[in-house]
């Protein structure tokens, strides 16, 4: 009777095991690879972090009024609407744009200095793309009771969960297991190497901390949920700068995103040839000209404009620069029509650049001087009858003019 009792105990203690086993087993799984980053045949990441766990907790981005908002003027980029000092004698906006010859693209955005000629702040605008769907990045995903439960959530939903949720806890159903994973593998892919933390700060708006080497700078990506896009800009500040802290809040909250389209460079041509010379020679005309080539990229004559206009302005140097290296870069050409002191440009630009510049001033005058003076034309018999006939009523007119004293 002992042995069978016994043997039933030794049975229920099995069960007991191999259920509990069972029950622990997924959350213990899931712990090791959220949490320690093993690997399965299910699952793998490529890149890791622990911030990647869990966002900060929300908060709100307070911006402050721009002072002397008359001075600033909204200007459409890209995809973007952006607030710039057009006339603020306190900043001055100097394009960022670098070519990139091995994918073909163009790195954009605007760098701020303050009255000093310092940096205060830079912002770059990032290519847009479409809400993303990784359900095929991993094997896990494409079991269709995995895939259930992720398609369950709307991508709105998935997006606030990728800034908010917190999924190193393991004690929670298996159908939340799936969709965490998910998170996780969605965060390892959008997110930067150099993340530091991320975080929402509005409905549908992330904001994510990123290292930067520069230790008198904050870099941080803004990253915008706008229907089934993700728009996003990358924006350095300078830490402690009061200044540039209010124009970051500001970009963080008053940048708009609004479609572009090649059309819209000649309507925003037609806007700057209305503004004054004193207007186009200067940083509103640069910006005017600016805004109209960032919808049309590939027409090079915007740039040649640009620089055109800021050669005849005053102390232009900074904001000419990027555009000679992005001609040169770009189509291995350098448009220059003044000679132009004081620029901080690779040896190679500067080099061709004058030898155009003074090919230039050769060809004018070399047709200054072959020019032929415009023989005077010779008057025929009768255009030289009529003119003395004219020339004798004349003097008998005067002949009967009486002259009184």
């Amino acid at each position: 009777m002992r042995f069978y009792i016994l043997y039933a105990l030794l049975i229920c203690s099995l069960v007991l095991i191999i259920g509990t086993g069972f029950y622990i087993m997924p959350g213990y799984l899931y712990h090791k690879t959220v949490n320690r980053n093993e690997s399965s045949p299910w699952f793998r990441l490529q890149r890791y972090s622990k911030v990647y766990l869990a966002g900060k907790k929300e908060t709100e981005i307070k911006s402050k009024e721009i002072k002397n908002r008359n001075l600033w003027k909204k200007f459409h980029v890209g995809d973007v609407k952006i607030p710039l000092p057009h006339k603020n004698p306190f900043y001055f906006v100097v394009p960022n744009i670098q070519y990139d010859k091995a994918t073909r693209t163009t790195k954009f955005g605007f760098k701020i200095l303050n009255a000093q000629d310092d940096k205060i702040m830079e912002i770059l605008f990032l290519p847009k793309f479409g809400f993303p769907d990784f359900l095929n990045n991993q094997k896990g995903f494409e079991l269709p009771i995995v895939a259930h439960q992720i398609q369950k959530h709307s991508t709105d939903e998935i997006w606030r969960d990728v800034l908010t949720k917190d999924i190193s806890n393991w004690n929670i159903p298996i159908n939340e297991m799936f969709y965490n994973l998910y998170l996780l593998e969605f965060r390892s892919q959008i997110f930067k190497d150099n993340i530091k933390s991320f975080r929402m700060i509005s409905e549908n708006k992330g904001l994510v901390a990123l290292d930067y080497g520069n230790n008198d700078f904050k870099a941080e990506l803004v990253m915008n949920k706008r229907g089934e896009e993700l728009l996003s800009f990358i924006i350095i500040s300078r830490i402690g700068d009061k200044d540039a802290q209010m124009i970051r809040n500001t970009y963080i909250d008053e940048v708009e995103y609004l479609p572009s389209t090649p059309s819209l460079a000649d309507i925003i041509l037609r806007e700057f040839k209305s503004l004054k010379y004193n207007e186009q020679v200067d940083h509103e005309g640069m910006l005017y000209l600016t805004s109209a080539w960032s919808h049309d990229m590939d027409r090079y004559q915007y740039i040649e404009s640009i620089i055109y206009y800021l050669e005849r302005g005053y102390k232009n140097e900074k904001q000419l620069e990027p555009f000679y290296r992005y001609l040169y870069y770009r189509y291995n050409k350098v448009f220059s029509a003044k000679m132009i002191e004081n620029l901080n440009l690779e040896s190679e630009i500067i080099l061709k650049k004058n030898i155009e510049y003074e090919e230039k001033t050769r060809a004018f005058i070399e047709s200054k001087n072959n020019s032929k003076p415009i023989p005077e034309k010779k008057a025929t018999v009768e255009e030289e009858y009529e003119q003395i006939i004219k020339d004798t009523a004349k003097s008998k007119k005067k002949s009967r003019t009486i002259r009184i004293d």
